[in-house]
Formats: structure tokens, C-alpha cells, sequence
């Protein structure tokens, strides 16, 4: 009785974890000494980083893996930073986003927030600051 039960019970769906217990970030800038800088602090300070230069391979690799964050420029070459989010948050409602920018301004961050970022910092970073909010933002979810 207990195995018919058993075979009629719907499995529930778990969101695929990763093998390690450090969170997994998607960088994206195009500038590659800035995203190198980026990857070398963020690795640093205990997470798994993967990186790219440009949207369009990142959205490729987040429909074949998951990641926990995003982090991105809002310009890129290509899709913005606003449309990487959009289309990243498509295919994972939890993927913590934050956007980054040098041409700050009010428009382009309540388009961010609009598209699913959770935040969304000024160039030059604040490396710390960075990886709090990251923090922040995946704990829920982890």
C-alpha cells in the first residue's frame, strides 16, 4: 500500500544546487581589466565566479546552469544590462541581480529594478559592499 502511494505522489521540484556550498555569480563586463579585477575580489571573498564580456554568451550559460547572482554592466556590447536581467530573471525568478554603472542616473535605474535587478551600484565599486549585497540577496534563496 505504502509503494502505490509512493508511486502516485508527485515529486516536487527542486531548483538544481551546485556540488559546493559557495554560491555561484555570472559576471558580465565588457571592459576585460575591470571584470578581471571583479573576479579576482569576488573569488576572494568565497564565491564561485564565472565571467563574460558580453550578454549574449552569459544568457547561453545561464540556460545551462544556475547560477546564484548576477552581476553586470549596464553597458555592453550588444543586449544592456537591463536586457541580460530581464531575460536572466526569465529563466531564474531567484537569481539575485545587481546592475553596475558608471552613467548613473534615474531613468536607467528604476529600469533595472523594473527588469528584476535587486540593486544597482555606481562605478567604482566597493568590492566589500558588493559581495554584502550579493550575500544579502542569495541567503534567501540558498
Amino acid at each position: 500500500m505504502l509503494a502505490a502511494l509512493r508511486k502516485t505522489r508527485a515529486s516536487p521540484i527542486i531548483r538544481p544546487r551546485h556540488m559546493t556550498d559557495r554560491a555561484r555569480i555570472l559576471v558580465v563586463e565588457d571592459e576585460e581589466r575591470q571584470r578581471d579585477t571583479l573576479v579576482r575580489h569576488l573569488t576572494r571573498d568565497g564565491f564561485e565566479v564565472v565571467d563574460f564580456g558580453a550578454a549574449e554568451p552569459a544568457i547561453e550559460e545561464l540556460g545551462k546552469q544556475s547560477f546564484d547572482g548576477l552581476v553586470t554592466d549596464l553597458r555592453l556590447p550588444g543586449a544592456d544590462g537591463i536586457e541580460l536581467v530581464r531575460r536572466a530573471r526569465e529563466l531564474d525568478e531567484e537569481l539575485t541581480a545587481i546592475v553596475m554603472t558608471a552613467y548613473a542616473s534615474v531613468d536607467t535605474a528604476v529600469d533595472a529594478l523594473r527588469a528584476g535587478a535587486s540593486d544597482y551600484v555606481l562605478k567604482p565599486l566597493f568590492f566589500e559592499e558588493l559581495s554584502r549585497k550579493l550575500r544579502r540577496g542569495i541567503e534567501p534563496s540558498r
